[in-house]
């Protein structure tokens, strides 16, 4: 099972988030929802915060309260990143790239009349 960490910085007056993974910064944002789209991706099932506080993915209301109750340093970006994960899914919401092939010109114009 594949796990995340995330801690929060304050940078030019707002707060930032960095996930890791595998001890490797994958994302560094001030976006809940960009943290949860890479979580999904990357098919993350455990976040850990600051590690003041573990949860399983997606989220419940039962965690949420839990983590109001840690001295966090950004108190309010945790709880938002926690109601954010509450929505995820089990698969990404974006689906990844198509690699579809073109099809080639065959030289013909399409739109030439006689």
């Amino acid at each position: 099972m594949k796990s995340a960490n995330v801690f929060f910085s304050r940078a030019q007056g707002h707060v930032e988030m960095v996930l890791e993974i595998d001890c490797e910064t994958v994302a560094r944002t001030s976006s809940p929802e960009s943290i949860v789209m890479e979580l999904q991706i990357r098919e993350v099932r455990e976040l850990h915060i600051e590690g003041k506080f573990s949860t399983y993915l997606p989220t419940s209301e039962k965690a949420l309260t839990a983590a109001a109750e840690i001295p966090f340093t950004e108190m309010l970006s945790v709880l938002r990143l926690l109601a954010a994960c509450s929505y995820m899914g089990e698969f990404p919401s974006i689906a990844q790239p198509e690699r579809r092939k073109k099809p080639k010109a065959d030289g013909c114009s399409p739109s030439s009349t006689d």
